[in-house]
C-alpha cells in the first residue's frame, strides 16, 4: 500500500489521485470571541484568501485598506470612511443589514478620530449585532493618550462579553513608520505580510 503524500499545492495525494485541501483557520488574536466557529472558514493559499463572510465597519485606516481587505475576505462586507467615529457605526451597521448584508463575523476597526468617552459606546456597538462573534482592532496613532484610552475601552469591553475579541492591530503595526496606515494582512493568520 502507497502511503498519503503531500504535494507542493497542499493536496494530498495517494498514489496518482489528489484531493485538494483547504487549510482550516485558526484566529490569531489577542482574544477571541468565545462563540467564533472558526472551523466553518477555510483559508485559500492560492489566492491568500478565506471565505468568511465578515462585516467590517471602520474610519479612514479601514477604508485606505478596502481593497487588501476585500482581496482577503471576498465573502465580506467592508465599509471604511475618513473621519467616521464610534458613535457613527450605529447607523453604518443598520443601513448595512437592511441592504443585506449581515456579516456572521463583525469588525469594528475605530477610534483613530475621537476619544471614547465611556465603554457604553463600545457596549452599543457589541448589542447591535444580537450576539454575533465580534471583533475590536485597537489602534496605533501619535496621540498616547487617545490610543491607550481608546485600545482600554475596548479591551474592558471585551472583557466583558464572551462574543467580543481583540485584533491587536496596535502589537502588529510599524511603530518606526508611524504605524497608523496598516500594512496588507495575511487572511491565514491575521499577521502583516512581509
Amino acid at each position: 500500500a502507497t502511503a498519503n503524500q503531500t504535494n507542493d499545492d497542499g493536496s494530498e495525494r495517494n498514489g496518482d489521485s489528489a484531493k485538494p485541501t483547504s487549510p482550516s483557520v485558526a484566529p490569531i488574536a489577542e482574544k477571541v470571541p468565545d462563540n467564533l466557529d472558526a472551523s466553518k472558514y477555510h483559508y485559500d493559499p492560492n489566492t491568500g484568501s478565506c471565505n468568511a463572510d465578515i462585516m467590517m465597519i471602520g474610519d479612514s485606516v479601514t477604508s485606505g485598506t478596502k481593497d487588501a481587505i476585500q482581496a482577503a475576505f471576498p465573502n465580506g462586507y467592508i465599509n471604511g470612511k475618513p473621519n467616521r467615529q464610534m458613535p457613527q457605526a450605529v447607523s453604518v451597521f443598520q443601513q448595512a443589514t437592511t441592504a443585506g448584508h449581515s456579516g456572521s463575523v463583525i469588525i469594528y476597526g475605530l477610534g483613530t478620530n475621537g476619544i471614547i468617552r465611556n465603554e457604553q459606546v463600545v457596549q452599543q456597538l457589541i448589542d447591535l449585532v444580537g450576539g454575533k462573534p465580534v471583533y475590536f482592532v485597537t489602534i496605533r496613532m501619535p496621540y498616547p493618550n487617545q490610543e491607550k484610552n481608546n485600545n482600554s475601552m475596548m479591551r474592558a469591553a471585551a472583557s466583558h462579553n464572551g462574543n467580543v475579541g481583540i485584533i491587536d492591530w496596535y502589537k502588529y503595526s510599524d511603530a518606526a513608520a508611524g504605524g497608523v496606515r496598516p500594512v496588507t494582512m495575511n487572511a491565514a493568520d491575521g499577521r502583516p505580510n512581509p
